[in-house]
């Protein structure tokens, strides 16, 4: 059965949820708050979510880093559409790390995503903000990149992905 969002606004929630059930759908295992570690271990970055599947060499007992236990196939960041562009934090701190993350001891590529959601309950939500033009906005600040910015109502390109054990 195909996942897909099409409401004139998305939660978080409702991402978290499409995703989550479009990638099991294609085989994976989806993982939320995936650790990896960044730059030769001196820094950690939990994931939001990522689509992987497990090592044939997995044991019981995980004592290493993540990725030597796990394939990634996807990553997903899932933020506001009006997400700050601050140095270091926020949208710019997903741009300069998920390109950074590579699997351990596979040549499979790691398509990595920030997925943005365009209506929240939980905080304070501007319903008259224009939620077209951040988000393009945001697609402008990850040009050049190998992060794609995708808008949470249209999940088309996620959709198209290959199903697990087909790259």
């Amino acid at each position: 059965m195909e996942v897909e969002v099409t409401f004139q606004h998305v939660t978080k929630n409702d991402l978290y949820a499409a995703l989550v059930r479009m990638g099991v759908e294609k085989g994976f295992v989806v993982i939320p708050e995936f650790r990896v570690h960044l730059d030769n271990g001196k820094r950690k970055k939990n994931i939001d979510l990522v689509w992987a599947t497990r090592k044939s060499d997995m044991a019981a007992y995980q004592d290493r880093p993540s990725l030597e236990y796990w394939t990634l196939h996807a990553t997903f960041e899932i933020e506001s559409c009006d997400v700050r562009n601050i140095p270091r934090k926020e949208f710019d701190r997903h741009i300069r790390d998920l390109p950074t993350i590579q699997n351990t001891g596979a040549t499979i590529p790691i398509t990595h995503f920030i997925a943005l959601y365009t209506s929240a309950h939980d905080r304070n939500w501007n319903p008259r903000r224009d939620v077209q033009a951040d988000i393009s906005e945001r697609k402008g600040w990850a040009k050049g990149t190998s992060v794609s910015v995708l808008d949470g109502r249209d999940l088309a390109v996620v959709r198209a992905m290959p199903v697990a054990g087909n790259p």
